[in-house]
């Protein structure tokens, strides 16, 4: 285990029970994160946000402790963990119990880490992995605004 993904666990500050993850479809590709909140589509809940910023923070550490180099801010990390509670929050508020919003949020989390992070490798081939990316660098951009 990571220790970045074992930051992301802790910064949900809940110890559960085991039980089956029931993470959402909508972490299995990314969407620049100014499409998904263009006022012309259905805005999502803040839960997005708070997968998506952490997500793309928590890669950044992820891969700079493997490979080295400059990643997330410490108040990007810090940031990180309290859109992560913030997730939570707003699942619950959907009617979730606790354990279900804190195991989807982690499950998200998780899943777009691991999209951030091979995203990150095919552009490490031909150049720094998130610098020269649109996608990523609107991401940043977008969470900075969005958390700031």
């Amino acid at each position: 285990m990571k220790i970045v993904r074992m930051r992301m666990r802790l910064a949900l500050l809940l110890a559960l029970l085991p039980l089956p993850v029931l993470g959402q479809d909508d972490y299995r590709r990314l969407v620049p994160l100014l499409d998904i909140f263009n006022p012309a589509n259905d805005t999502p809940g803040y839960d997005v946000v708070g997968i998506r910023c952490a997500g793309v923070w928590y890669a950044q550490e992820e891969w700079t402790q493997t490979h080295g180099g400059r990643g997330a801010t410490r108040a990007q990390l810090s940031a990180g963990a309290h859109v992560l509670e913030l997730a939570v929050q707003h699942r619950i508020g959907e009617g979730r119990s606790l354990t279900e919003a804190t195991l989807t949020v982690e499950a998200d989390v998780l899943a777009v880490i691991d999209l951030y992070l091979a995203r990150f490798a095919q552009n490490a081939t031909g150049g720094h992995p998130w610098r020269s990316d649109p996608l990523v660098g609107g991401d940043l951009t977008y969470c900075e605004i969005a958390t700031g």
